[in-house]
């Protein structure tokens, strides 16, 4: 009798340790206790695929397999990976694993690969995965053609004879597009189509290889038809495929436009993800070998020893190292072969991830190259000073004695329109900060004054042509924000303070002077961007009409904003920052008089291009209430009124 209650505690005692480490291995969300309550009391040994047997119990081990998609995947299933075979689950790619455990936190999981890297793998293990382990759920695959969808159907079939046997689950329709289990779960998948899934209520879609959908409407019909349904059902979607160019109103751009927006919010922008896998994260096969080789299992294995999955710094340094290499395919013997097979713009976009632009881009592969060397994470996002602060990045903090500008660029309230603020330190031209988001004009005025005081009351130069003057009125009239970029402008017959005007002439020169910054070595050698988003602007930026300018559907309100800064601190130095030199411009933005000591020089440049200056100020006078007989003195008079 005592030793059988001394082997009791001891299957107790191992059947408590079991629970306990597949918590803690498999990183799940729960206590020892949650599981515990999901207990039905019926135990059984079960035997797994290699053979390893377990006493579990059934109720205990459903909640761990529903909470853990990557335990049930490891215990039970299996992937065939070309040349090889059939393997096992336990053998899936660190990267894999990592994103098994971190899916389940997000609704619309976004997926930008390379080529042949296990993404399509893994997204039909997860469907297998949900159909199997929950009830009455729907999933829909959504591929490029039928074949494609097919065959992601069959990669979800391949683990039919895995289910775990005390599941009593069978299967109960098995055909071409679909199947369905005796849980009430299934399985369907369409070819791509304006009305592929409508009519469906799916809580969870796959839209495979979306950038090759033949045409945007085609997407956007998809999209309109199953993203209500997953709203309603609290579904998930995923959206997988390799680049196919940027260009608005093509195949690939509603993918690109995924993308593109979450890279502008770091990876992450509340319930969506974006996991961006490229070509070294897959190690070359050593049993059997399969020639060519990459060459770099040591570097990856470093680079996973440091979990560069959950370490964006880490990754950063990781892609920093391998991108070079890639561009440089001719050195590398793999990279050879893919560039042979595929050619240059496959190879751009199924190894690089390139969203290829086809038209005559202002900034060369080269610049774009060097650029993204200066790229870097932010110290800190979404908080400036200890409070939230959305869309804020920030990469060197303020530091005593230093001199910052900050330059607005303000969103016209249309379509995906953003509102930018760009943070440049005056001396060493760094870019410290950036706010990049959509907000109202008077919640910019105030982001704008806390970054300027932050930044040791940093001279801030707001651009107004249009709604950026409710901004500028905010932070000079009733934030009375100390340094600031204002001049005067004739309105309706009247003057009025405003910002930094952007006419046709002066957005050629901010342009072309932003250019320089990135052309010129000698520039380029002391200009330090690092904003990812801006980096994806910058690739968009086209020329049109012999002028810089974003595509269609595009935008460069980051590169405006900078371009003000970089244009604008020169005289932030000298001229602009101090009061006692005021600017007066006329309804075109053209100057028409400025400070006592140059006013002689502006006068003749100003009466060359046409303007009458006594004439224009004659106009103020009378409408600052002087009078007539006074005009002889006006000079002194407007001084006065300007002080």
């Amino acid at each position: 009798m005592e030793q059988q209650k001394k082997r009791m505690n001891e299957i107790e005692k191992k059947f408590s340790d079991a629970i306990k480490y597949k918590i803690e291995h498999y990183s799940i969300n729960t206590t020892y206790e949650k599981v515990l309550a999901h207990a039905k009391n019926k135990f059984v040994e079960t035997v797994y695929p290699d053979g390893e047997r377990e006493l579990i119990d059934i109720g205990c081990e459903k909640f761990l397999y529903q909470m853990s998609p990557l335990l049930f995947l490891e215990k039970w299933c299996f992937f065939d990976l070309p040349g090889v075979g059939r393997i096992s689950c336990k053998h899936l790619y660190y990267f894999q694993k990592e994103i098994l455990k971190d899916f389940t936190n997000y609704q619309r999981i976004v997926l930008c690969k390379s080529r042949q890297v296990g993404l399509s793998t893994l997204t039909s293990l997860i469907f297998f995965w949900k159909a199997v382990c929950f009830s009455r759920e729907w999933l829909v695959v959504i591929s490029k053609d039928a074949k494609s969808s097919m065959e992601v159907l069959e990669k979800i079939k391949t683990n039919f004879d895995c289910i775990p046997p005390w599941l009593g689950l069978k299967v109960t329709k098995n055909n071409t597009e679909s199947c369905a289990f005796s849980n009430r779960s299934k399985i369907d998948s369409f070819a791509r189509s304006k009305s592929a899934g409508r009519g469906c209520s799916p809580t969870m879609a796959l839209l495979d290889e979306c950038a090759f959908y033949t045409t945007d409407t085609i997407i956007q019909g998809i999209v309109s038809s199953v993203v209500p349904s997953l709203s309603k059902t609290g579904g998930r979607m995923f959206v997988i495929s390799t680049p196919n160019g940027n260009i608005p109103g093509s195949e690939g751009y509603w993918y690109y436009d995924q993308v593109r927006q979450l890279k502008d919010c770091g990876g992450i922008d509340g319930s969506a993800r974006l996991y961006d896998v490229s070509w070294w994260e897959i190690p070359d096969m050593t049993e059997p070998p399969i020639p060519p080789f990459k060459g770099f299992n040591d570097k990856l294995e470093e680079y996973i020893a440091r979990d560069y999955f959950n370490h964006p710094e880490v990754k950063r340094e990781a892609e920093e190292f391998f991108e070079p290499i890639a561009r440089d395919w001719k050195n590398n013997d793999w990279l050879k072969f893919q560039h042979s097979s595929s050619g240059e713009v496959k190879y751009r976009q199924e190894i690089l991830k390139d969203f290829v632009i086809m038209e005559n881009t202002v900034f060369s592969a080269e610049i774009i190259e060097r650029t993204k060397k200066k790229i870097k994470e932010p110290i800190e996002m979404n908080m400036l000073e200890g409070r939230s602060f959305k869309n804020f990045w920030i990469w060197r903090k303020p530091e005593a004695g230093k001199k910052y500008i900050v330059s607005i660029d303000v969103s016209k309230g249309t379509s995906n329109d953003s509102s930018v603020i760009e943070v440049l330190d005056m001396t060493t031209l760094e870019q410290v900060a950036e706010y990049f988001g959509k907000c109202t004009t008077m919640d910019l005025a105030r982001y704008a004054y806390n970054i300027g005081t932050y930044y040791n009351q940093a001279y801030i130069v707001v651009e107004c042509n249009s709604i950026g003057e409710a901004t500028f009125s905010e932070l000079y009239y009733n934030l009375n924000y100390p340094n600031l970029y204002k001049q005067k402008k004739v309105k309706e017959g009247r003057e009025i303070w405003t910002g930094w005007m952007t006419t046709q002439k002066s957005r050629e020169l901010i342009t072309s002077k932003l250019i320089d910054y990135f052309y010129e070595d000698d520039l380029w050698a002391v200009f330090s961007p690092h904003s990812e988003r801006l980096l994806g602007q910058l690739t968009g930026w086209i020329w049109k009409g012999g002028r810089p300018d974003h595509q269609t559907g595009g935008h460069d309100d980051a590169i405006l904003s900078l371009a003000i800064g970089l244009y604008n601190i020169d005289k932030a130095k000298t001229e602009i920052i101090n009061d006692d030199d005021t600017v007066f411009i006329d309804e075109e933005g053209n100057d028409i008089m400025y400070n006592m000591e140059t006013q002689n020089d502006k006068y003749r440049e100003l009466e060359d291009r046409g303007i009458n200056v006594k004439l224009e100020q004659r106009k103020m006078y009378q409408n600052a209430g002087i009078n007539e007989d006074m005009f002889d003195d006006g000079e002194n008079i407007m001084n006065w009124l300007l002080s």
